[in-house]
């Protein structure tokens, strides 16, 4: 007779544990942990998976036991600011980082203590986030008398898998950043703020990466060399391969650089740029419709916030509407339903509208803190047949119930034929509704696959 087996729980499999220990609360996981043997294993390593000395000095007073225990777990560090910090990951089997953040200061041994974790973990590091607090100087004795930082990064040169550098509020030489960046050929993405470059020397061969593809770094920072040492390129000369530009303004409405000057730079250096964002809420609308309109060609993504958004940077979107597949007008995820909140920029209504009547390559358009009109969405014909993702509020749809309701009955119609054929009775069901109008308008969007009206994500399903 065969044995019958007892049916086994989920919690039961430690697969299912790992990845449920993720989207717990450490206290939750700690408790888990005190179940038994096996649990205590699943769960301790998204205890110790990220350590955060900024939100957690705790980690600052654990015994070193406890390092030797589970050291081999801990994958992210961030804000890396005191000396017990690099004393606690001084620890051997501390080797697996993926991520690690240091915010430099001007005492040596620290530094020192920095490099050795950096140097032990560069064949799993991923992320390097190296930073400090600037102090202006010029030239090297200046910086020795200001007490400010003079940085040598001490890359390996062999063996860094790097993929992301971040570097904010350092001086170096561009030699030393032509270092950095030869150092790590596996890098795909730079962010730059408040640093200074000089000490150029023309005859210095600047080094191109060929793996970067995305640069954050306002239009200040990457001209920032111009102030110190005149004669120098600006740094987009290391990256010929860029395609995404991120804050390129940054709380700076004044433009260091001619928009004709930037057109040439970006056609030089970096023909392959598509996508720019402008993710400062401070941004200046001229100067997003200059950049747009003046200095770029082609660009398939955009994005800035909704409320620089008026005729003036509209024209940077109008200047690329033969090509735009991408249009965000939020720099932000709201942790809360925002179904409620008043539009905090009335007056570009119309503009909004136009938007899916000139941009006909339009995959994905976001724009949560407007709230349209469904009149003025029937009124016009959308040409832009190709949308996949559109995340928009309406007015009428201003409470949780009501967009719920509206995404259940998009939901029914979507998985009849299209929908707008069900009737009962010869009339549409809700036909004068504003949640069945806006499914009968979104229902004509034949593409479309993700929806947010003001609570989460909706996905249709695919036929």
């Amino acid at each position: 007779m065969d044995t019958i087996k007892r049916p086994v729980h989920l919690l039961e499999l430690p697969e299912i544990r790992t990845r449920i220990a993720f989207f717990l609360c450490n206290s939750d996981c700690i408790s888990c942990m005190r179940v038994n043997k096996a649990w205590h294993k699943d769960f301790a390593g998204s205890v110790w998976h990220t350590i955060d000395f900024e939100k957690s000095e705790s980690f600052s007073h654990v015994a070193p036991a406890t390092i030797v225990k589970y050291g081999h777990l801990i994958r992210q560090v961030k804000n890396v600011a005191k000396e017990e910090h690099l004393f606690l990951l001084q620890r051997s089997n501390v080797s697996s980082l993926i991520r690690l953040g240091f915010l430099v200061t001007n005492n040596p041994r620290p530094q020192g203590l920095f490099y050795d974790i950096f140097r032990r973990n560069k064949s799993t590091l991923r992320v390097f986030d190296v930073s400090s607090r600037l102090i202006e100087a010029t030239t090297y004795s200046e910086q020795l008398q200001n007490k400010a930082l003079f940085l040598s990064i001490d890359l390996p040169a062999s063996g860094s898998k790097l993929t992301h550098l971040y570097l904010g509020g350092l001086c170096l030489t561009r030699a030393n950043f032509s270092d950095v960046l030869r150092c790590s050929p596996h890098l795909q993405s730079v962010k730059l703020i408040d640093n200074i470059f000089y000490s150029h020397d023309p005859s210095f061969e600047v080094f191109r990466h060929q793996g970067v593809k995305m640069l954050s770094a306002p239009l200040s920072q990457v001209w920032i060399t111009k102030r110190h040492t005149p004669n120098a390129p600006s740094l987009l000369i290391h990256f010929p391969q860029l395609e995404t530009w991120e804050n390129i303004t940054h709380c700076v409405p004044e433009m260091p650089i001619s928009a004709l000057a930037l057109q040439n730079e970006l056609n030089h250096h970096c023909p392959r740029l598509n996508t720019v964002h402008f993710d400062d809420e401070e941004s200046d609308p001229m100067a997003i419709a200059i950049i747009y309109v003046k200095a770029l060609a082609g660009i398939k993504d955009c994005q800035l916030w909704y409320k620089t958004l008026n005729q003036t940077s509209f024209l940077g979107i109008f200047g690329h509407k033969e090509t735009l597949t991408h249009i965000r007008l939020d720099c932000f995820t709201p942790d809360v339903p925002i179904v409620s909140m008043s539009d905090p920029n009335p007056s570009v209504k119309s503009l909004v509208s136009i938007i899916f009547q000139i941009c006909p390559l339009l995959e994905v358009f976001s724009a949560k803190a407007h709230q349209m009109d469904i009149a003025a969405a029937e009124k016009y014909k959308w040409v832009c047949g190709g949308l996949r993702e559109l995340s928009i509020r309406f007015k009428g749809l201003d409470t949780v119930p009501a967009v719920d309701d509206c995404l259940e009955r998009l939901s029914l119609l979507h998985s009849r034929d299209g929908g707008l054929r069900h009737e009962i009775g010869g009339n549409y069901i809700g036909a004068d509704s504003v949640g069945y109008r806006v499914c009968r308008k979104l229902l004509s969007i034949k593409k479309l696959k993700t929806v947010w009206l003001g609570t989460r994500n909706y996905y249709l399903a695919t036929s």
